[in-house]
C-alpha cells in the first residue's frame, strides 16, 4: 500500500489501533456458535493520507498463509482455499460490493453449445486462454447456464470446461445488498459485469465504478422534473438553506427519464436550478450516499432500482428509473449471509470494493467501515486459532472509467 496507510480497528473498546495485518498480534478463535472467527466483532477501516483515492479494492490474503493451532498446540501452515476456509466480508456504510476470481475471456454475445463439455475458443471474445483459466458465458439460452466454466483441458483450440459449484454458489447472493460483479481482463482490455439473479443468470455490462457523485441531499417527486429547477420552499419546509455548488439526487416515484445526480448553479426567483452531473451510463448496482434524506430525515444510501433497469445498460435521461434505499439491515447480523470470497490457490482475487470519503479535511480519507469473518474448517479442532490472516488493499489515484462494452436499448 502507498505510504501513510493503515487499516485501523475502528471501535473504542478495541482502542482504534493500527493493525496493518490481523497477524499473532490480533488472533481470533472459531467460537462454535457459528464457526467464524470474532475479527467479525470489529469494524475495520482505512485511513489515507494525502490520497486522492475514491474507492479500495480489498482481498483476503488466503494463499501464503492460514496458519491455526488447536488445542494441542499443533501449527498447520495451510492454503485455505483448498483446505475449506470459509472467507465472508461485508461493508457497513455502502452496498457490499463482490467480485468473482479474475475472468480471462467471455463468449462474443451468442449462446454456445456446452452440452459435451467442450467448446471452441473461436466462440470467445479472447482465444488466448489456457488451463485454470476462467471464461464468462452471459448469452445461453438456458440462463442458468450463465455463468463462471473453469478450463480444464486444452488441445488446439477445443477447451474442456466445468462450472464449479462454490465458485458459482456466489452467483445466487441476494442482488438487493450484495452486488456480484465480474472483471474481464486480457491483452485486448478489461470489461466489467454485474449480475442480475432475479432470473438465474443475467449479466449486464458496468463500468469500472458504480458509484455515482455523493448528494447534499435526496429529494423524491411525484413527478418528471421541469426544466431542471425546484420551488425553494421544498427545501425552506425541511429547515435547510440549498447552495450553490452543493449535489441534489432527484428521485422521481414511480419512475421517471429525470431520477439523477444534479449540481445547484442558480437560486432566484422562489427556484432553485439544477444541470446534470450523473455519468454517462445507467445500469443495476449503481448507488449513491446522500448526506441528508428529505424522506428519512438524516444520511442514507440510495440504489438504482433494478425493477426499473434490470439486465441492461442504457445512456442516462433514456430510461425511466427510480432509486430506492438501500437497507442491508437483513444480512448485518448473520455472518452467513454476507459477501463470500471464492478462489482457487492458482485464481487472481479480485475481492471486494470499499469506499471512501473525506474527514477532518481534504488530506485524510477514511473508509467505510467494513466486517470479515474466517471460518476453520470441519476437519480442525473446534476453537482452533487463524494466525497470520492479512487484508491486502490496493488502489489507484486515477478513477477513471475504463473500456467497457456497452448494451443500449
Amino acid at each position: 500500500m502507498p505510504q501513510n496507510t493503515k487499516l485501523y480497528c475502528d471501535n473504542p473498546s478495541y482502542g482504534g489501533i493500527s493493525v496493518i495485518q490481523i497477524n499473532s498480534s490480533c488472533t481470533a478463535t472459531a467460537t462454535p456458535t457459528d464457526g467464524y472467527a470474532d475479527f467479525k466483532s470489529y469494524p475495520f477501516c482505512l485511513k489515507i493520507f494525502n490520497q486522492n483515492v475514491d474507492e479500495i479494492q480489498v482481498k483476503i490474503n488466503d494463499k501464503i498463509v492460514s496458519s491455526l493451532y488447536d488445542s494441542t498446540n499443533s501449527y498447520y501452515s495451510l492454503n485455505g482455499f483448498d483446505n475449506d476456509f470459509v472467507f465472508r466480508f461485508v461493508n457497513y456504510e455502502s452496498p457490499t460490493v463482490c467480485f468473482l476470481p479474475l475472468v480471462k475471456s467471455k463468449d462474443n454475445n451468442k449462446n454456445i453449445d456446452i452440452s459435451s463439455g467442450y467448446i471452441s475458443t473461436i466462440d470467445l471474445t479472447f482465444e488466448n486462454v489456457d488451463i485454470d483459466d476462467y471464461v464468462l458465458l452471459t448469452n445461453q439460452n438456458t440462463t442458468s447456464q450463465n455463468k463462471l466454466y473453469r478450463i480444464t483441458s486444452k488441445t488446439g483450440n477445443i477447451i474442456g470446461i466445468s462450472a464449479d459449484a462454490d465458485i458459482n454458489g456466489v452467483l445466487d447472493q441476494d442482488q438487493d445488498v450484495i452486488f456480484t460483479r465480474v472483471l474481464v481482463e486480457n491483452s485486448s482490455g478489461s470489461y466489467y459485469f454485474g449480475v442480475n439473479n432475479s432470473t438465474p443468470y443475467e449479466w449486464v455490462s458496468q463500468t469500472k465504478s458504480v458509484r455515482l457523485p455523493t448528494a447534499d441531499y435526496g429529494i423524491t417527486i411525484n413527478s418528471e422534473l421541469t426544466d431542471n429547477k425546484i420551488a425553494f420552499s421544498v427545501f425552506s419546509l425541511s429547515g435547510v438553506t440549498p447552495i450553490v455548488g452543493e449535489t441534489v439526487a432527484i428521485n422521481v416515484n414511480g419512475g421517471g427519464k429525470t431520477t439523477g445526480v444534479y449540481k445547484i448553479y442558480r437560486i432566484v426567483n422562489g427556484y432553485v436550478y439544477f444541470y446534470s452531473i450523473y455519468p454517462s451510463y445507467l445500469f443495476i448496482h449503481q448507488f449513491l450516499k446522500v448526506k441528508y434524506d428529505f424522506n428519512t430525515f438524516g444520511n442514507s444510501v440510495w440504489i438504482v432500482d433494478s425493477d426499473y433497469v434490470g439486465s441492461t445498460t442504457y445512456i442516462y435521461s433514456t430510461k425511466s428509473f427510480a432509486f430506492r434505499l438501500y437497507d442491508s439491515s437483513s444480512i448485518l447480523g448473520t455472518v452467513s449471509n454476507w459477501a463470500k470470497q471464492v478462489g482457487g490457490k492458482n485464481d487472481t482475487i479480485v475481492g471486494f470494493t470499499i469506499y471512501t470519503d473525506n474527514r477532518y479535511n481534504n488530506y485524510i480519507k477514511f473508509s467505510d467501515k467494513f466486517y470479515f469473518g474466517a471460518k476453520v474448517p470441519q476437519w480442525a479442532y473446534n476453537g482452533a486459532k487463524i494466525l497470520g490472516l492479512s487484508i491486502d488493499a490496493s488502489y489507484s489515484t486515477n478513477m477513471l472509467d475504463i473500456n467497457q462494452e456497452e448494451v443500449t436499448e
